[in-house]
């Protein structure tokens, strides 16, 4: 709990907290996907971050809410703020 309110975790819902360090080399990671590949699927996230689906879809949701990503039915694509998330 003192992590939270130090501001070091991030809730992501459904659960799922992050610490904002993890959050950003995480962002990162799907940043280099996107210079691979133009959209990505769940299921891609979760491989190539080594997580189960729960983390990749709250990780994504995350992400869309705030823009990073934008999802289109089943794939995601780089969104608006996609280069200018900085924690």
């Amino acid at each position: 709990m003192f992590l939270i309110q130090c501001g070091k975790v991030i809730d992501l819902g459904n659960e799922v907290l992050i610490h904002k360090d993890v959050l950003k080399q995480t962002v990162n990671k799907i940043r280099d996907i996107f210079k691979l590949e133009e959209t990505v699927t769940v299921v891609y996230i979760r491989d190539y971050l080594g997580c189960s689906r729960k983390i990749a879809v709250a990780i994504l949701e995350y992400l869309d809410s705030i823009e990073v990503t934008l999802r289109e039915t089943d794939i995601r694509k780089p969104g608006v703020h996609y280069m200018d998330y900085f924690i």
